[in-house]
């Protein structure tokens, strides 16, 4: 978010990346060669998300365009993600995996055809001699199998709603089907569109009869399958990661392993307040959140993962599972809201109750909790990202000007495991926890901390402060010294409070209305964008059933479908500036107007100027730079320090909302512009936002029927959204151990057009905790574009305009 630039460091305006059910299966062939695709004609008696998995059993699996995650900044979507569980003790398979295309053909069941991404050549090996994991099974469809379950007496509900509870029944039918058959099927995520549902690997084969594979078929056609569809032999995917310095691949010491590698899980646990007596000082309370907190509620995940070397203190345990569980338990006393439940309130228009309004229940022992994910990963961290020195020596001794890392094959989505976070799809909450931690312990001793919130509850500045305060009680708790005092501020109707006007009433101001609609800022209408609207998008486009005939107030703008093509593969990079390149782009778009020769009406920061720069190179590589429509750029906008009276940083929510800058494409980035015009549009564009135009805001947003059916932000070729987390200090989280963290990975949605800004590493002058400035150190920019669009960016040679040699 804007920080010292924008007075606040707030989070990212994302919403949460889902699963494209659309993406193509694995082409497969039978035991003579000839392709087959599976029947989906006793698929359609599944409703939902049946209706979408047909269309990916369909779909030819050559092509090219690989779906896109498409959660993104202010874009609800209807779409489940599907998490199912996997092997004791409690496992799941995140279907969020990287989605790349499957990377073998099966053939016979002793071989497979496996193809290179070097070479067009391929060859075939056998899988019952290699040393490599292969899994015999097929693609895992949730809605069968819970179809089947049920039919057999095997469905597991929960609540008093009596909702089927899915990995819970996934549990009993792989137990029953253990108990009869002697073969336990498992759940296997390996790199692919959907998790495969597994019968045995090549090292099991031997001891599987001819009677277990009769049960297996028989067991498929009970599905629902054809008799025909084809059982296939699996392996994970494993991509290198790779720095890119300009065109020339520079190894290092990251290495690919020889057999797949997958996340173990080996717990999930719930943690409450530890305090005794806890529950018996607080009354179990319902706190409405804030509207600005209701309107980012289907925004992404605030998510963040920190990677650990080993500890180089004397003590083993200083980041063991059991201390830092200790330690998380006491602070979450300060944080008992992050403990309770997650809900929409009651929709009541006689009482004044709009719909779409977010509440949080704690105090109580029947708290859903923090959720804890305890997991261990096969593979050392130098295997998956260098140390900060080498990415910076790299830079230092980068040939052609530029560093930049694919990111992409880094295993993000991997060592994560999934957890559907209360509303996850806007309707399902009950038990489910609205904070996940994990904890992942690697083969060379090394631990990453994940935190994933809802962004109702969180935006990154709080985040931040949770596990800053976490930090700092596990040092207090290793050295045995008292614990810190905590203090966030848990107040949401702080917010509220702020908003000009009555916004009980039922009637909106007709001028602050004016003020609030003369903000730049995007108001696409979800309600009003059915033409054009992607098919897994449409169901929200429609008006919810009990607003049937309410006054919905002035129809936003429609949103423009045709200029985002959600099937374009999307590319994923880090690109490195150093504090004289920051430097030297400020300087450029500080420079007086050439036509005047005078001073630039407004001052540009850094900020302005490095995001300016960044928008121009995105901007030719799309091919737009003579272009004379407008390009919009959104800017997320913390409004801690905006408001009146200001809020402390300590202050928990998500006070953010989201601005737009457009311009021409000629203007930002023709041969005859300059980044100054880019980068006083962007200043110009923040200066509107004043405590007294944000308290207009607020009672118009307050107003507002529904506060998520309008979206603040757009994606595709004519739209960016930009993040900061510059100010935040990421690199500065001690637990302990002697050293920063080797990485620190900002979980962003891969959808074009999502650029994040945040610090490269650890400080060496002190840091922004220390009083330095943010580029005073290298800076990270993290860009996720079409795929075409980046390799051209990527060769663009302005994009080492500014680094001198």
């Amino acid at each position: 978010m804007y920080n010292n630039s924008y007075n606040d460091r707030s989070s990212r305006s994302m919403v949460r990346p889902d699963v494209d059910p659309n993406q193509p299966l694995p082409m497969m062939v039978d035991r003579h060669g000839n392709p087959v695709r599976a029947s989906t004609s006793q698929l359609r008696r599944v409703k939902g998300e049946q209706d979408l998995m047909e269309r990916a059993l369909s779909r030819p699996t050559q092509s090219s365009q690989v779906p896109q995650q498409r959660r993104a900044s202010g874009i609800p979507q209807p779409v489940q993600r599907k998490v199912v569980r996997q092997d004791p003790p409690v496992k799941k398979v995140n279907l969020m995996a990287h989605r790349t295309q499957p990377n073998i053909i099966p053939s016979t069941p002793d071989t497979v055809h496996r193809r290179h991404s070097t070479a067009s050549t391929s060859r075939t090996i056998s899988v019952r001699r290699s040393t490599a994991t292969y899994w015999r099974g097929l693609p895992f469809m949730k809605p069968i199998i819970v179809q089947y379950a049920k039919s057999k007496g095997l469905a597991v509900r929960k609540g008093d709603a009596q909702i089927i509870d899915v990995d819970e029944t996934w549990f009993a039918l792989r137990d029953k089907f253990f108990e009869e058959t002697g073969i336990r099927m498992s759940m296997r995520e390996l790199g692919r569109p959907l998790p495969i549902l597994a019968f045995y690997s090549n090292h099991e084969m031997d001891r599987i009869k001819q009677r277990q594979k009769v049960q297996i078929r028989r067991l498929l056609l009970d599905m629902g399958y054809e008799a025909d569809f084809p059982l296939v032999w699996y392996t994970k995917k494993v991509e290198r990661s790779e720095w890119i310095i300009g065109t020339t691949r520079s190894p290092t010491d990251m290495s690919t392993p020889d057999t797949p590698l997958e996340l173990e899980i080996i717990s999930r646990t719930r943690l409450l307040p530890v305090t005794p007596a806890l529950h018996n000082k607080i009354t179990p309370r319902t706190v409405p959140l804030s509207i600005l907190d209701s309107s980012v509620l289907t925004y992404a995940l605030t998510s963040a993962a920190w990677y650990f070397d080993p500890p180089t203190s004397l003590s083993p345990d200083t980041m063991s599972f059991d201390a830092l569980t200790r330690s998380l338990r006491k602070t979450i006393d300060a944080y008992p809201q992050w403990a309770g439940q997650l809900h929409w309130i009651p929709y009541d228009p006689a009482n004044g109750q709009r719909q779409g309004r977010v509440a949080i229940t704690y105090g109580s022992a029947d708290d859903p909790g923090v959720e804890l994910v305890l997991a261990r990963y096969p593979a050392t961290l130098a295997s998956l990202v260098p140390t900060h020195e080498d990415r910076m020596e790299m830079l230092r001794s980068s040939p052609s000007g530029i560093l930049a890392w694919n990111a992409d094959s880094y295993p993000s989505a991997v060592l994560h495991g999934s957890t559907e976070l209360a509303l996850y799809n806007t309707h399902e909450y009950v038990g489910r926890p609205a904070v996940s931690v994990q904890l992942t312990a690697f083969a060379c001793g090394g631990l990453s901390v994940r935190l994933k919130i809802v962004h109702a509850l969180a935006d990154a500045t709080s985040m931040m402060q949770f596990v800053k305060d976490w930090a700092a009680v596990h040092r207090a708790l290793l050295h045995e010294e008292p614990l810190p005092t905590l203090s966030p501020v848990f107040d949401p109707a702080l917010i509220d409070r702020t908003a000009a006007g009555d916004i009980s009433s039922a009637q909106i101001d007709p001028g602050l209305f004016r003020i609030s609609r003369a903000l730049p800022m995007c108001r696409y209408d979800m309600w009003a964008s059915a033409r054009g609207c992607p098919d897994p998008m449409l169901s929200s486009t429609r008006v919810p059933p009990e607003l049937a005939g309410a006054d919905l107030g002035p129809p936003g703008d429609p949103i423009p479908w045709s200029e985002w093509d959600v099937y374009a593969p999307v590319s994923h990079y880090l690109v490195y500036f150093t504090p004289g390149e920051i430097q030297r782009i400020w300087e450029a778009a500080s420079e007086p107007d050439p036509s005047s020769g005078s001073p630039r009406s407004v001052r540009i920061s850094r900020l302005d100027a490095l995001l300016a720069f960044v928008w121009r190179l995105v901007v030719r590589a799309r091919g737009l730079e003579n272009d004379p429509e407008l390009i919009h750029m959104m800017l997320t906008v913390g409004l801690r320090s905006r408001v009146s009276p200001p809020l402390p940083d300590s202050f928990l929510g998500s006070p953010i909302t989201v601005a737009r800058v457009s311009l021409s494409g000629a203007d930002i980035a023709s041969e005859s512009s300059s980044t100054a015009t880019p980068a006083s549009a962007i200043r110009s564009a923040m200066a509107p936002f004043t405590s007294s135009a944000i308290a207009a805001l607020l009672h118009d947003m307050a107003h507002d029927i529904n506060p998520q059916y309008i979206w603040r932000a757009f994606f595709g070729k004519r739209h960016s959204i930009v993040t900061s987390w510059q100010s935040l200090d990421v690199y500065g989280v001690d637990f302990g151990s002697g050293k920063p963290p080797r990485f620190v990975e900002a979980v962003m949605p891969s959808v074009d057009g999502c650029i994040h800004i945040m610090e490269a590493g650890p400080a060496t002058s002190g840091g922004v905790s220390g009083g330095a400035r943010w580029y005073a150190e290298p800076v990270c920019v993290s860009l996720h574009l079409a795929k075409d669009v980046m390799e051209r960016l990527l060769k663009d040679p302005e994009l080492k305009k500014y680094r001198v040699g």
